[in-house]
């Protein structure tokens, strides 16, 4: 989603914004509870988000954002807050059974996005 996004701005006149979202996990209701303190889930998300900076050229204008919460939620939250016009994000293609269970953060994403949404899958380039 990275090398498009950086094709798309190439492409046009633009900067790009690099998102990443530490999101807790998520378990069925049980007497076992699973914590993440939202440190660690901040540095795994800036781990992300430095990792495909570093892959964006330096003639490319890029911002970083970190968040923490549902990672849909928190992306069209962005776009809306930073009147993004596209969304450019990866999928990774799990399938419908698998999506209704998990929940897709690219279909959330794209029914919810108050901008265009590019979904890239991994094999696509």
């Amino acid at each position: 989603a990275v090398a498009e996004a950086v094709d798309l701005v190439r492409a046009g006149s633009g900067s790009l914004t690099l998102i990443s979202v530490g999101a807790p996990p998520m378990i069925w209701p049980s007497a076992y509870t699973i914590t993440v303190p939202e440190s660690e889930l901040e540095q795994a998300a800036q781990t992300v988000v430095d990792e495909a900076a570093a892959a964006v050229p330096d003639e490319i204008s890029v911002s970083k954002l970190v968040r923490i919460g549902r990672p849909a939620d928190e992306i069209v939250t962005a776009a809306k807050e930073q009147h993004h016009d596209l969304i450019v994000m990866g999928a990774r293609g799990r399938g419908a059974a698998t999506s209704l269970l998990l929940g897709s953060v690219s279909h959330a994403v794209l029914n919810q996005s108050p901008a265009a949404v590019l979904i890239v899958h991994e094999d696509s380039r």
